[in-house]
């Protein structure tokens, strides 16, 4: 081998290692926050079509700074990571698909996820995340936002349809 090659070698690898410490060094510590048992209410009438449900969350932040020690400015990033909603009304299988979104005073809506098709049983269905959730972390630092709910309905309904959601999100916190 000449020197040259080894030297290159030599390089690449400083250069690797060097890398893989600056990525790992600037990671912030990632916790899980669950929002768990809040429910939406869709008013009927509910026309064919698309209905929307809402939710004020307030202040869902305060006990998680408290538990991990930290402030709203050492808030990185925010990712959902898991949506499940329940229903025990037998209209909810009048809905062909379910998205959920988060507004808040300060930012854009954000579109978190989709139920499309409905299942037959309406307990603990997933929603299909959304793989870009930028600017996420913006709206859940307010001091309220909004989970909103658009079901898209098959038919005309006259009964309130309930709905029962709970959130997890993966919140990264700077070192």
């Amino acid at each position: 081998m000449s020197s040259k090659f080894k030297l290159k070698i030599v390089i690449i690898t400083i250069a690797s290692v060097v890398l893989f410490l600056f990525s790992c060094s600037s990671a912030g510590e990632k916790k899980k926050l669950k929002i768990s048992s809040f429910e939406i209410v869709f008013e009927g009438p509910l026309f064919e079509g698309s209905n929307t449900g809402q939710y004020e969350l307030k202040n869902i932040l305060d006990s998680f700074l408290k538990a991990n020690i930290t402030s709203l400015d050492k808030l990185q990033s925010a990712t959902l990571t898991g949506a499940t909603i329940s229903t025990t009304d037998s209209n909810y299988l009048d809905i062909q698909s379910l998205g959920l979104s988060l507004a808040s005073e300060k930012s854009d809506m954000l579109q978190l996820g989709i139920l499309n098709p409905m299942p037959d049983n309406g307990i603990n269905m997933k929603l299909n995340i959304a793989k870009t959730q930028e600017k996420l972390i913006d709206a859940i630092k307010q001091p309220s936002f909004f989970i909103v709910i658009d079901a898209i309905t098959k038919k005309d309904i006259e009964a309130n349809i309930s709905i029962k959601c709970d959130l997890e999100f993966e919140i990264e916190i700077k070192k």
